[in-house]
C-alpha cells in the first residue's frame, strides 16, 4: 500500500464572537487573513497534486482553506466539537479508494482544536493529545 501523508491545520486566527453570534460565524480577523496566506503559500509549496483537502463547515476554516486557491470539500463531520473518532472515520472513507481509483498522496484537514491535536495524539499512540496553536 502507497504512504499517505495527513496534514492538520488549525484554522487561522479569527474575531472573538459576538454577543448573539454562532459560533460557525466566526470570520478570521485581519491577522488570520494574512497567517492564512502565509501558511498557505508554505504549503502550496509542499502539496502534491493528488491532495485532497477538507475543511470544517466553519466560516472561518473556510476562509483559512481558501487562501490555498485550491478545490476542497466541506466536510460537516469535522466541525468544532468532533470527536477524534470521527476525525478518523472521515480519514479512512478517504483512504478507501476503489481499484480503479488512486490513493490521495495528502490528506489535508482544516479544523479545529481540541480534535485536531487529540488525532494527532491517538494516531502517535500517545494517552492524551498534543496542543496545536
Amino acid at each position: 500500500m502507497a504512504s499517505v501523508d495527513i496534514i492538520f491545520w488549525r484554522h487561522a486566527h479569527a474575531k472573538p464572537a459576538q454577543d448573539d453570534q454562532d459560533d460557525m460565524e466566526r470570520p478570521l480577523s485581519v491577522k488570520g487573513e494574512k497567517q492564512a496566506r502565509q501558511m498557505a503559500a508554505w504549503l502550496n509549496q509542499r502539496l502534491d497534486k493528488r491532495v485532497i483537502v477538507l475543511t470544517s463547515p466553519a466560516l472561518r476554516t473556510v476562509q483559512t482553506a481558501n487562501a490555498l486557491g485550491l478545490e476542497y470539500e466541506v466536510e460537516q463531520e469535522i466541525r468544532p466539537g468532533a470527536d477524534m473518532e470521527t476525525i478518523l472515520d472521515v480519514i479512512s472513507r478517504h483512504l478507501d479508494a476503489d481499484e480503479n481509483e488512486q490513493l490521495p498522496r495528502q490528506i489535508l484537514l482544516v479544523g479545529h482544536q481540541p480534535w485536531i491535536g487529540q488525532t494527532i495524539g491517538r494516531m502517535l499512540g500517545m494517552r492524551s493529545g498534543v496542543e496545536v496553536k
